[in-house]
């Protein structure tokens, strides 16, 4: 009867490890949304940005032709008031010449010549003392404003967001909606520790029997139950038990990740696959000490299943707002990984010099100063690899000559040139700079959607990546197109490339992994893959020909060195900071590590690796 029970659990484990199979393409497509969720945010704010700068030129506009009106209106009734005081002004001259005659001409004159003047004299004085100015002129010119919210106004005729109507009904169906009531009824934090407390004693005959034990559910106490009981000529009971404690569980890492709790852990490299009892696993650091757990594998292997080691762990319980699979992910990556001390951290948000803007790419420049393509500030500004501010150029505007986004930049040594790739009046736009910020000239570049990665080759050629339709462009310095290499048959989405000789390595983003081709397009190899580059977001390739890839799933930034022909040589994470969408990767002559963090608009310099 042992037998039929154990098939039973052999067939419903099966069907546990398809249905993890679903979930895994399931989680693989909703990093992908993740993605391009990112690209959508990035296409968003850039047209948001456009749509303000398009409002502030309305409003600039709009501003000007009121103060023209204004000054029209203002002068118009000024030189209608400075016409009312000069004729003021010519009466009283007229008053005051009167006055004079009557006193002193009149009276030297005889009655005669008085008799004569004297009806002219009266006339002018009665007219004069008969004058009037009544001015109509206002003193203030009253501006009204519109009475309409204009905050309101503008929020609503601004723009929307089209969300698509059956986005939720989209995510819902993905999961098998059967499976629904079994994952609410076991709270994914809990099965860990209901699995780790499960004692299986096998008995030494042939035939492998369950002995009946206790197994205790750490539900929530509104979710609690009585008892449950299944019997067939044996029993399993499940009792409820209180909250089981932290102190259950088998691996020494903070289950939080914090730095300070990896003492314990050594720092020296872990091979990728381990072994436990003959059962091979594809994971680092984890803990295979406890007896009950050595015996559920057993079984397992008994019955001839394919067990996922991991699911099986004892692990401390997770907030409910956690993200399950990422925490677990960064904390077995951790586990397995050589720390990486960081240096150097510098920036923060702003449009200050030293600050940045969401910045999208750097370089190392031609003394091995860092470059930063500070995109949102429309500039490039350069520091020292200790931090310290240097310089910049680059002026907003669309036209040649100046910086519209810029998002990649690197250097051409052979004409000691800056090349940089921004937006212009079209999706893409290349210009050439001199050492010193000088506009030198436009590269034609309209067959290319969005730059991803910018190098140089041993030519000195311009190298782009685009990443829409994944393809690479070589470029001569003069904008004649020498090679357009076609990577959509083994490329996703890439994300960087570095250049050493004449092989490319191509960051891709979709694929985890670095596609390797030849300078002429022909596929060469694939490098790293998932749970080693996930999501691999830069790379170069040492003096030495060592191939390093960083990336920041698990938000901890992350790199693994590779041998030029692929073979893993190590991996390295910085534990002292978390690191959001980083993107590319430098190393230095002194073997110091450069990234940047987009979301957090920083520099990074970590220590040195190796030094070869």
């Amino acid at each position: 009867m042992s037998k039929h029970v154990n098939s039973i659990v052999a067939e419903a484990m099966r069907g546990c490890l398809r249905n993890r199979d679903v979930l895994r393409g399931v989680s693989d497509t909703l990093q992908s949304v993740l993605s391009d969720l990112t690209l959508s945010q990035d296409t968003n704010k850039s047209q948001i940005e456009e749509m303000v700068d398009v409002w502030m030129s309305a409003i600039a506009s709009v501003k000007e032709e009121f103060l023209q009106k204004n000054r029209e209106i203002h002068s118009d009734i000024e030189m209608r008031l400075m016409g009312q005081i000069e004729q003021i002004r010519k009466v009283i001259d007229h008053i005051e010449f009167a006055n004079e005659f009557c006193s002193s001409y009149l009276p030297k004159c005889s009655d005669l010549q008085i008799g004569k003047l004297v009806k002219v004299v009266m006339g002018c004085l009665e007219y004069l003392r008969s004058v009037e100015f009544h001015s109509d002129m206002p003193s203030r010119i009253i501006f009204s404003k519109a009475h309409e919210n204009v905050r309101n106004f503008i929020r609503t005729n601004f723009g929307t967001f089209d969300l698509p109507s059956s986005q939720d009904n989209a995510l819902v169906l993905a999961f098998p909606p059967d499976r629904s009531m079994s994952l609410s009824a076991y709270p994914i934090s809990d099965i860990a520790n209901a699995l780790s407390n499960l004692n299986v004693n096998r008995s030494i005959s042939h035939d492998d029997a369950f002995v009946t034990q206790n197994l205790s559910l750490p539900l929530n106490n509104d979710n609690a139950i009585d008892s449950i009981r299944s019997s067939m000529n044996g029993s399993l009971s499940l009792i409820p038990s209180h909250q089981e404690q932290m102190d259950n569980a088998t691996t020494s890492i903070s289950p939080w990740g914090d730095p300070g709790t990896f003492g314990t852990v050594s720092t020296g490299y872990k091979p990728a696959t381990s072994s436990i009892n003959g059962l091979h696993i594809n994971h680092g650091g984890l803990n295979a000490n406890n007896l009950s757990l050595r015996s559920s594998l057993q079984l397992g292997l008994r019955s001839g299943l394919d067990l996922d080691l991991p699911s099986v762990l004892s692990r401390p319980s997770l907030p409910n707002n956690y993200n399950l699979s990422l925490y677990e992910y960064s904390r077995l990556r951790s586990a397995r990984c050589n720390n990486m001390a960081l240096l150097v951290k510098f920036g923060t948000m702003g449009n200050e010099l030293g600050r940045f803007n969401s910045p999208h790419g750097f370089c190392l420049g031609f003394d091995e100063e860092i470059v930063v393509a500070d995109t949102y500030n429309h500039r490039i500004q350069i520091f020292s690899k200790s931090g310290e501010y240097l310089s910049y150029f680059g002026v907003s505007g669309k036209v040649d000559g100046l910086l519209w986004f810029p998002r990649k930049v690197a250097i051409i040594r052979q004409s000691q040139r800056y090349v940089v790739c921004d937006r212009g009046n079209e999706r893409s736009r290349m210009q050439l700079f001199s050492r010193s910020g000088h506009f030198v000239r436009r590269i034609q570049i309209k067959f290319i959607d969005i730059v991803a990665g910018l190098a140089i080759n041993q030519q000195g050629q311009i190298v782009a990546v685009d990443s829409v339709t994944p393809g690479v462009f070589v470029v001569s310095e003069e904008g004649d197109l020498i090679h357009w290499l076609d990577c959509s048959t083994f490329m996703k989405e890439p994300s960087d490339i570095a250049i050493r000789g004449r092989e490319y390595f191509i960051c891709d983003f979709k694929a985890h992994c670095v596609v390797v081709i030849q300078e002429d397009g022909q596929y060469l190899r694939t490098i790293g893959g998932e749970s080693i580059t996930d999501f691999p977001n830069g790379i170069d390739v040492s003096g030495q020909g060592d191939v390093l890839v960083g990336d920041s799933h698990g938000n901890r930034f992350h790199i693994a060195v590779f041998t030029g022909k692929g073979d893993l040589i190590s991996e390295f994470v910085c534990m002292q900071t978390k690191v959001s969408r980083s993107c590319c990767l430098k190393i230095t002559n002194e073997g110091f590590i450069v990234t940047l963090a987009r979301s957090s608009n920083n520099v990074l310099i970590m220590s040195t690796l190796y030094v070869n």
